[in-house]
């Protein structure tokens, strides 16, 4: 290959690089937001006739029946413990539940025979689960307060603590740690190479690398939440933010490791293009991303793991144990599997080109040694 083509591939590889990262951000629109609703009304009877206006709010709501187009999938609840399990399950953003008294409130109040405000429809938003979702939907419940005239009594459960602004700062660990890692791993497999042209001393090396890779995890652990609170003003759950921080950077690592192990430097492709897919799943929710990344990226990527497991432990009061931890310990895994399992690389072509003249110049050697003695 002509060296000029060189800089050329590479300029190429940059440009699809960012086309790929950039696209889902580009093209981002929430779609089936999961939202849970409940209607506790109570059925009244005026002058012959039953009213019950909760139902026919959420019909409103869920159907086009009320003229209102939100990229919302409800699901409807029977039940309050429906509700409070979807929340606590954290498979909805926000729930809607409309009171008892809804119908009740309403008609005193149009009547004249009572100078109370109707009752409002209870709104809770998740905050932690996404920062950036529990905003829009906020800005949607307005958009329906202001078309229909519903009033909305708004709560919040895993709220951003308020050192912490808009709860940017778990994205921002995240990146650190993901960052962090490639590219110091990267540097640690250049300065601890593993030797290919013999079989001995392979395995010593890769447990050099595994160890430097563990003690670069805690390094960068202890220090980032440090940096990034100190940055903040914030105080951060440190204890459980350095395990977690150690578990990330070192399933990282062991991408890196594996992929250079066995590929060389062409390997570095492999994280190269996680990190590129990765990009959005820290910058969308999965609710704004395009087909391709909610169905092949998001269920895999370990910057899914990173970002749900900041926020788990920032704002919803989980431990170094959650869920995103296991995930990423299994990445981890998988990625010392595939590490020592080079172990079986043979020696290369050159490598044994390179072994058969040593032996011969070794051979020659000693012939010729034996001559001189004679």
């Amino acid at each position: 290959m002509k060296k000029w083509l060189i800089p050329v591939i590479a300029l190429v590889g940059v440009l699809a690089a960012i086309t790929l990262a950039v696209t889902p951000m580009l093209k981002a629109a929430p779609k089936d937001i999961p939202m849970a609703v409940l209607s506790l009304d109570q059925t009244v009877n005026v002058q012959g006739q039953d009213l019950n206006y909760g139902q026919t709010v959420l019909t409103n709501l869920t159907t086009s029946a009320g003229g209102l187009t939100l990229p919302i999938k409800w699901t409807t609840c029977d039940t309050q413990s429906c509700v409070d399990d979807a929340l606590a399950n954290h498979s909805v953003y926000a729930a809607l539940v409309i009171p008892a008294d809804f119908t009740s409130s309403n008609v005193a109040s149009q009547s004249g025979t009572s100078t109370d405000s109707p009752s409002q429809i209870g709104l809770t938003i998740d905050e932690g689960l996404n920062p950036g979702m529990s905003a829009t939907v906020e800005a949607m419940m307005s958009q329906v307060s202001s078309t229909s005239g519903l009033t909305f009594a708004t709560t919040y459960i895993n709220q951003v603590p308020a050192d912490q602004g808009s709860g940017a700062i778990a994205t921002m660990l995240a990146v650190l740690i993901m960052f962090a890692s490639m590219i110091t791993t990267i540097v640690l497999v250049n300065v601890i190479k593993v030797d290919f042209t013999k079989k001995a001393g392979r395995v010593r090396t890769i447990l050099q690398q595994v160890g430097g890779a563990a003690g670069l995890a805690l390094i960068t652990a202890i220090v980032a939440p440090l940096i990034l609170g100190g940055l903040a003003g914030a105080k951060l759950p440190y204890g459980d933010l350095v395990g977690f921080a150690a578990i990330g950077f070192f399933a990282f690592s062991t991408i890196v490791l594996f992929s250079v192990d066995w590929l060389g430097l062409r390997g570095l492709v492999i994280p190269a293009l996680i990190l590129v897919l990765g990009i959005p799943i820290l910058a969308l929710p999965y609710e704004a991303m395009i087909g391709f990344w909610q169905y092949a990226v998001y269920p895999w990527v370990p910057q899914r793991f990173m970002i749900e497991g900041t926020r788990g432990i920032l704002f919803m009061g989980q431990s170094v144990g959650n869920r995103s931890s296991l995930l990423l310990a299994v990445t981890a895994i998988v990625g010392l599997v595939l590490l020592f399992a080079s172990l079986a690389r043979p020696v290369t072509k050159a490598a044994a080109v390179q072994t058969e003249k040593v032996d011969k110049s070794a051979t020659a050697a000693r012939a010729s040694a034996k001559r001189r003695h004679r």
